[in-house]
């Protein structure tokens, strides 16, 4: 199954080696400079924070692995 969203070219263009870091911890990739919807801003930004409160959950328990 693809699922796309509906996106637009950023400006200014944004060249990146580390989609999840740039996305999450970084803060480079903002959904509302690529996205046309509102809607679809929404979700990514919730799901970009369920990540990150996955992340800080479990960051311990992965130091200590």
């Amino acid at each position: 199954m693809s699922v796309t969203y509906k996106t637009k070219t950023p400006d200014p263009e944004i060249a990146s080696d580390d989609f999840w870091y740039d996305l999450t911890d970084g803060g480079y990739f903002k959904p509302k400079d690529f996205l046309v919807h509102q809607k679809d801003i929404e979700e990514v930004n919730d799901a970009i924070y369920t990540l990150m409160k996955f992340k800080n959950s479990v960051e311990d328990l992965i130091e200590e692995m």
